[in-house]
């Protein structure tokens, strides 16, 4: 996601080679849900929970609307989890708490600090 949507220059192989990890990355998810109800076994614990705050940044992730379609055992256990009400309850923070939703330049400098800092060795060589 970074090198297709935040890098400061678009370039087709780290594109193309991270868009192929993350979608390996949740086929793995994916096929182990497929064999057990939750990530570890039978029962529902915290990596479970972490499935589901990132999983519906699926789409967003791989820049592709309908990338759910390929992963429906993680489209079950997110069901599962939104219909708990702890789970109404977090999802419901973002309408109590006023976030930052764009990402201007102030908010990529302090994501990526990296992008604006100068070269070390371009800084050295003057």
């Amino acid at each position: 996601m970074h090198f297709r949507l935040f890098a400061p220059e678009r370039l087709a192989y780290p594109i193309k080679r991270y868009d192929f990890e993350a979608r390996r990355h949740w086929q793995i998810v994916d096929d182990r849900l497929a064999g057990t109800g939750y990530m570890v076994g039978g029962t529902y614990s915290i990596v479970d929970m972490a499935v589901w705050g990132w999983a519906p940044r699926i789409p967003f992730m791989l820049g592709d609307e309908g990338a759910m379609a390929a992963y429906p055992h993680i489209a079950r256990l997110m069901a599962e989890i939104d219909a708990r009400p702890a789970a109404a309850r977090a999802r419901a923070i973002e309408t109590r708490h006023p976030f930052k939703g764009d990402f201007d330049e102030a908010a990529m400098r302090n994501l990526y600090p990296q992008i604006f800092a100068p070269d070390p060795a371009t800084a050295r060589a003057r």
